[in-house]
């Protein structure tokens, strides 16, 4: 059970913010969790669970945030797999987790909530939007500055891709820093050619037949010019790769199957005071 609290909470320890996890996540998404743990960590956790009687919605979203990254982290990667480790974030951010964000939201931004849901969008299709974004590791933390974007966007399009890019280009500034080398932004870039074709088959009028057409031919050209410039090891050490919006979308879930690491950005991600370096051209 999840309640509704701000007040500060003692230290959590390690075991008990797995068992709150588990609790937050629900049955489908803890039982694979668990699935990952020995014998006996089964058993601690469950133990610990036995012990919970409530859940503050600061601690859910608490623990959510860690599970994020640690379920996108190197290690947890190297061990389950980039796909598996995606997977299993998906899984877990149900539509209702993505209401106990809301609802807690809606204690400090009342009027943003309820004039985003239902009025604008329906609580599935916010869902959708934080899932994409999770997706990608995009951290969904300032949650308020995502639901402001979605209201002014989703007031003249509600288009899912495009409300997407539209969160990302606001956390444009946190999307970038990790990435930054003493505020320089080293990426590859694509030949005007392919950003041309990827602008045609993925612009939101596109037909699908135009897309599926497209698709096998243009990701073995990226992924080879990808390797050319920076080898065989492309899939473990991936450069950043810029294509603009909406393209940039589908691009990434393109690749993904191929270099899951590969960061793809839009050039109107970037902060204007971020210096971008091109190391290479994709052709």
């Amino acid at each position: 059970m999840i309640v509704n609290t701000t007040k500060s909470e003692e230290t959590v320890t390690g075991l008990k913010k797995a068992a709150m996890l588990l609790d937050v996540l629900g049955e489908q998404a803890s039982a694979e969790l668990l699935q990952q743990l020995s014998e006996d960590d089964v058993q601690k956790v469950s133990r610990e669970v036995a012990k919970i009687t409530s859940i503050s919605g600061e601690q859910a979203e608490t623990v959510l945030n860690e599970f994020h990254h640690i379920a996108t982290a190197g290690d947890y990667v190297a061990r389950g797999g980039m796909e598996f480790a995606r997977k299993l974030l998906m899984t877990a951010f149900t539509p209702d987790v993505a209401k106990r964000l809301l609802d807690r939201l809606s204690e400090t931004h009342p009027k943003l909530v309820e004039e985003l849901v239902p009025k604008l969008l329906s609580l599935g299709e916010v869902h959708k939007v934080l899932q994409q974004l999770l997706r990608e590791q995009v951290s969904i933390r300032d949650l308020a500055t995502i639901l402001e974007t979605l209201l002014d966007t989703a007031a003249v399009i509600k288009h899912p891709v495009l409300l997407v890019e539209a969160a990302r280009q606001a956390l444009g500034r946190a999307l970038v820093r990790p990435l930054l080398e003493e505020n320089n932004l080293r990426v590859v870039t694509l030949d005007s050619t392919i950003e041309e074709e990827l602008g045609r088959a993925f612009s939101p009028s596109a037909s699908p037949t135009a897309t599926a057409g497209l698709q096998p031919s243009l990701v073995r050209r990226i992924l080879d010019g990808l390797r050319r410039l920076a080898g065989e090891q492309v899939a473990v050490a991936s450069p950043v790769l810029l294509c603009s919006t909406p393209a940039r979308f589908h691009l990434k879930r393109l690749l993904e199957p191929f270099v899951p690491k590969l960061v793809v950005l839009s050039p109107s991600e970037i902060p204007p005071v971020v210096s971008v370096q091109s190391v290479g051209v994709v052709r």
